[in-house]
């Protein structure tokens, strides 16, 4: 729990992940991993997702993937009095990181930068 932006109320910040197999390298149906904002607006739940990954289903001859996300930071980057969140992202040959701020009232990314290699 953290308040993001400065108004007296606390948002709640989830970072979830659920792998058939933490150990394989190919995903299952069903595995995923999200980071998601929760905030009470008007007395009422929203929530935003800010990066996700799931696997629904496999087609045939398709080699799944589970890119895997998590909270890196929550800090003021910019020096406004905003606290500015830092997702980090990880695949089998990559990783990335975006920074998502409060802007006008809304949630959105402002930074982001990944890098792979591979096949």
């Amino acid at each position: 729990r953290v308040d993001l932006e400065g108004d007296g109320t606390d948002e709640a910040l989830v970072a979830t992940a659920e792998f058939a197999d933490a150990d394989g390298l190919l995903a299952q149906p069903g595995d995923y991993s999200m980071v998601f904002l929760r905030k009470i607006v008007d007395g009422e739940v929203q929530t935003a997702i800010l990066a996700e990954s799931i696997v629904a289903e496999v087609a045939d001859g398709e080699i799944p993937f589970v890119e895997s996300h998590g909270i890196g930071a929550v800090a003021d980057l910019s020096g406004d009095g905003v606290m500015e969140i830092v997702v980090s992202s990880a695949y089998y040959e990559g990783v990335g990181v975006g920074v998502w701020e409060w802007a006008g009232g809304d949630l959105g990314p402002v930074y982001r930068i990944g890098s792979g290699c591979g096949a």
